[in-house]
């Protein structure tokens, strides 16, 4: 029968590290598997907008608008992820989308805004999102949910408002190729503020075209929106330890 032997010296010497040691080892291994291979991404978005407010809450996309805008994206690993968008939106409607009769106005109105808005969300990949590491069980594709606050201006004919707002989207992430992300999504925002349909003189009876009383966090104005973008990924991450370099590569 054959003897397995095991090697005294080398038990002895494993013994002598503290355990904690050795458990911060294996999470910084277990850190530099779970974590994505370049930190950030860069690049540009265009949208198709849809405004919901006092002259249309119901009907998505009753009117269409559009806008550009460019998005900065940090990866803090296969699951998690940090963007910010500055982009530009032209929104507009006009009071007669439902058919609503108003107190103050019997003609038709149309309204025009044009945004600049500034938003930061969060995003969670429903997979490991990644077109490496499939040990870890990636896919170079994920569905995704992001939740945020913007804020931003808006401009119109005869005035101007402030607009800050929460906002939401559901999406999905294809990796077209090594450090290039195609990226699609279905979003709302919602503003604190009830003026993006009141900014001329004309339709300014939109602001409370019924002279309701309502909270500052309710009643506001806001707008759908049909997101494309193209990601390009940079600063790869650096370690000094030689498992993290080879990861990285």
């Amino acid at each position: 029968m054959r003897k397995f032997c095991t090697n005294r010296s080398e038990g002895k010497r494993l013994s002598q590290y503290p355990w904690w040691l050795l458990l911060l080892i294996l999470g910084g291994i277990h850190s530099a598997l779970n974590a994505q291979e370049y930190r950030l991404e860069w690049g540009g978005i265009a949208s198709v907008n849809s405004y919901l407010g006092d002259a249309n809450r119901v009907i998505p996309f009753a009117s269409v608008g559009g806008g550009l805008g460019a998005q900065m994206r940090y990866n803090h690993n296969f699951r998690i992820a940090f963007s910010g968008d500055l982009s530009y939106n032209y929104i507009h409607g006009n009071s007669r989308i439902r058919n609503q009769v108003y107190p103050q106005q019997t003609s038709k109105v149309n309204f025009a805004a044009h945004a600049l808005l500034l938003s930061i969300k969060g995003e969670y990949n429903f997979f490991a999102y990644s077109d490496k590491y499939p040990f870890l069980h990636t896919r170079r594709w994920s569905p995704y949910l992001a939740l945020g606050l913007s804020v931003g201006a808006a401009f119109g004919k005869d005035a101007h408002t402030f607009m800050p707002g929460i906002e939401g989207a559901l999406g999905i992430k294809y990796k077209i190729a090594n450090r290039l992300n195609l990226i699609a999504s279905l979003g709302g925002r919602q503003f604190f503020t009830d003026r993006l349909d009141a900014l001329s003189n004309e339709s300014s009876f939109l602001s409370n075209p019924y002279h309701l009383q309502s909270s500052w966090y309710k009643g506001g104005d806001g707008m759908l929106l049909i997101t494309l973008g193209f990601t390009y990924e940079f600063s790869s991450r650096g370690s000094s330890c030689n498992i993290n370099e080879q990861i990285a590569r």
